[in-house]
């Protein structure tokens, strides 16, 4: 099976379900912690960072857009069809659906405020991090099927999370980003990730069944 079992799955889920959870209340109510969080990360990166590793923040900027990682999500749903795990595919791509719609949802939640009307400020989480993560995710999964060296596997692994952090990086560059959108992205989209995997895990066969799909899970 793509997804692997994990006795420790049920207790990441309910953890950062409630780190996600204390986050986005901090949010709501603009306590007071988060907004100088924001503040001065937000300058550490423009003054500081931008100096010392210019390099790292323009690789996390060439992938800072939607426009490379929604291909690139199509190629990885394309790639898992192609080779054989149609229920995967399917699961990965419906997955990603979801995780947008109910960042939309939460952002109303945690954003919406009123300036001469309605207003929803920036995502929380960042859809574009949360849809890279569990990209990345996918592909530290799919690793050790192309893999078989353990170290190779974690030098791969400690470069994904060096590559996912370039481009939360980037966005509070580039795009003003405010870190609670970050650590959100990575919060919820952690959450998603093994809740997903879950009933993948438990669901999979059945799905095959019902639906009369052949290939692997």
């Amino acid at each position: 099976m793509l997804i692997p079992p994990d006795k420790l799955r049920k207790i990441l889920i309910i953890t950062f379900g409630i780190i996600f959870v204390f986050l986005g209340i901090q949010v709501r109510f603009h306590m007071i912690f988060m907004q100088v969080l924001d503040a001065t990360t937000d300058f550490a990166v423009n003054n500081i960072l931008s100096l010392k590793i210019p390099l790292y923040l323009g690789l996390g900027n060439l992938f800072s857009h939607y426009w490379v990682v929604i291909p690139l999500i199509a190629v990885m749903v394309a790639f898992l069809y192609l080779i054989n795990y149609k229920i995967a595919a399917w699961w990965f791509a419906i997955t990603q659906l979801v995780a947008m719609l109910l960042t939309w949802v939460i952002t109303i939640i945690l954003r919406i405020h009123w300036q001469d009307g309605p207003k929803i400020g920036e995502t929380i989480p960042n859809l574009l991090l949360v849809w890279w993560l569990q990209l990345l995710l996918l592909l530290v999964i799919i690793m050790p099927h192309l893999v078989k060296s353990r170290k190779i596997q974690v030098m791969i692994n400690i470069i994904i999370g060096l590559f996912w952090l370039s481009i939360m990086l980037a966005r509070i560059q580039s795009h003003h980003m405010a870190l609670t959108s970050g650590l959100g992205a990575i919060t919820f989209g952690y959450f998603w990730w093994q809740f997903s995997a879950q009933q993948y895990y438990k669901r999979a066969r059945h799905w095959q069944r019902v639906l009369k799909i052949d290939g692997r899970v």
